[in-house]
């Protein structure tokens, strides 16, 4: 009996000893990783669309990612010397990147992008890391990677992207447009915008003035930071489907009445009471009979895609603020304030072929 507790006496010590051994393997190579400035961590991955087990299974992956290493153990290049700063280890880190933008690729059914930015990434993230030092790795790796991702995110919204039914825009007094022959002007406005207001009336007596050798189309721009534009830029697409013929005698009454709606006014009222007043004085420009359609084009998921296509559009055009003009297709500089009506007659005569003003002066305008 001695003899046998002896024996496990012995083994007990040998187990233990063994166990001190890898804890300290452990420790040394612990030590070592920190000293190059690197640790291993562990970056779960949730995939949406995959079965648990699987996802589970698949979900863990270890990558090599950069640690602020401390003064005292970050080795400093002697100044004047070329010698750089220890590197992470890329390919680790990556390469288990990359993997995973591909995985979630396929899970989002975007192979061919996943594709790409496997390769994309590797040759992207490697040139990107080639100047930069060990304590700078880690914002500089977190920073391309969201780059990365955003760029994926666009091209997943492209790949969901269906271009309207029609040409965006409304078209003023539609006549037969004549390419070889008519000067086309591109308006964007915002419905309760001031600057928008105050350059309608000039812009709408230069082309009465000039009558079928120039076409207008408004587009709109609900901008964000002007209570109720999207509301009214809506109505105004109601109408539109409705009786075309009403939607810019309502783009007036909007810039007529615009203090009703803008900004403070509303501050207090809820989105369903502005909306009642919005249909209601749409009815009354386009005619009462309309008045329920009105109303019910508001619940209709086809108007709201309409004004989203239209502040889509403009933005896509580079517009960013109202109003904003484009002539033959080129933006007409100092956009952004009203324009008068002399300043048109300069811009337009040259491109009528007008005798009266020379060709020279319009020129400044796009230069």
């Amino acid at each position: 009996m001695q003899r046998k507790r002896g024996v496990t006496a012995a083994c007990s010590i040998v187990r233990a000893r063994e166990e001190e051994e890898v804890r300290q393997g452990k420790k040394m190579k612990k030590e070592k990783r920190r000293e190059r400035g690197f640790s291993t961590v562990v970056v779960r991955h949730k995939m949406r669309s995959a079965p648990r087990r699987r996802c589970r299974a698949a979900s863990v992956e270890k990558m090599t990612v950069p640690m602020l290493v401390e003064e005292s153990t970050a080795p400093m290049p002697i100044e004047g010397s070329t010698a750089q700063l220890p590197y992470m280890e890329e390919s680790t880190a990556i390469e288990s990147c990359c993997r995973t933008w591909r995985r979630a690729a396929i899970v989002e059914g975007m192979l061919p992008f996943g594709i790409a930015f496997e390769g994309l990434g590797l040759a992207y993230v490697n040139d990107k890391l080639k100047h930069v030092d060990s304590e700078m790795q880690a914002t500089a790796m977190i920073q391309i990677l969201v780059s990365l991702v955003l760029q994926l995110l666009v091209l997943k919204g492209g790949a969901d992207y269906i271009p309207p039914s029609r040409l965006e825009g409304f078209v003023y007094q539609p006549r037969p447009f004549d390419w070889d022959d008519t000067v086309l002007i591109e308006a964007f406005y915002d419905p309760v915008c001031p600057d928008s207001r105050d350059s309608w009336p000039p812009l709408k007596k230069a082309i009465h003035h000039y009558g079928h050798r120039v076409q207008l189309v408004v587009h709109l721009l609900p901008l964000p930071y002007h209570d109720n534009a999207y509301v009214a830029s809506r109505a105004l697409h109601i109408v539109n489907g409705l009786n075309s013929s009403a939607t810019f005698p309502l783009l007036e009454w909007f810039f007529k009445h615009q203090e009703k709606f803008y900004n403070a006014p509303t501050k207090n009222l809820s989105r369903a009471s502005i909306v009642e007043k919005i249909v209601n004085s749409a009815a009354k420009v386009a005619g009462s009979s309309y008045h329920t359609a009105i109303k019910n084009g508001f619940n209709d998921t086809q108007s709201d895609y309409q004004t989203r296509v239209s502040f889509k559009y403009s933005t896509s055009r580079g517009v960013y603020g109202t109003p904003f003009f484009y002539v033959n297709g080129f933006l007409l500089p100092d956009t952004g304030s009203a324009v008068d009506y002399n300043a048109w007659r300069k811009v337009i005569d040259p491109l009528v072929g007008a005798k009266s003003v020379k060709n020279e002066e319009s020129l400044h305008y796009f230069l």
